[in-house]
């Protein structure tokens, strides 16, 4: 069986393969899975803005999340004893269920990036190797994943064997 996202593929694993690799290849297509939705939304968006297509209910609902201000939340100043409200933009919540990260859209984008960015570099280092250890040559930094308590439950059933 055969799943392709954008161009990517990813082959059903094999039961030789180590819990560890397995894990990687998994984390690397549903990343892919993720940016692709990301994109599909922001292109649809992107579309009724320049007129080329209609509004839908998930492209009103992303720009409504995107282009509102909502009331963040107060710092109370001690010193003055003055409540300072701070306005930020929100990430859409269709994008927070399928991965949390911060409310800033843009700091959610560059989270999201950056963790599919070090994702695919894990890949390329268990895809290099034959026998799946090159991953554990260097240190490895578990903010880098998007969900480090499943690689950790991959990496003690690897271990235990």
């Amino acid at each position: 069986m055969l799943h392709q996202i954008g161009g990517y593929q990813m082959n059903d694993m094999t039961e030789k393969e180590q819990p560890v690799s397995s894990f990687i290849k998994l984390e690397r297509y549903n990343s892919l899975k993720l940016i692709a939705s990301i994109h599909s939304g922001l292109t649809s968006l992107a579309k009724v803005l320049k007129g080329k297509a209609i509004i839908t209910t998930e492209a009103r609902q992303l720009a409504s999340s995107l282009l509102k201000r909502e009331v963040g939340f107060q710092i109370l100043l001690k010193t003055k004893n003055l409540g300072v409200k701070f306005d930020y933009f929100q990430t859409p919540t269709a994008w927070l269920s399928l991965c949390e990260g911060p409310l800033d859209p843009l700091d959610y984008l560059s989270s999201i990036v950056s963790k599919a960015a070090s994702v695919e570099r894990w890949y390329l280092k268990v895809k290099s190797s034959s026998d799946g250890k090159s991953l554990f040559r260097d240190s490895l930094d578990l903010s880098d994943l998007f969900t480090p308590s499943i690689f950790l439950n991959a990496f003690r059933q690897q271990t235990a064997r």
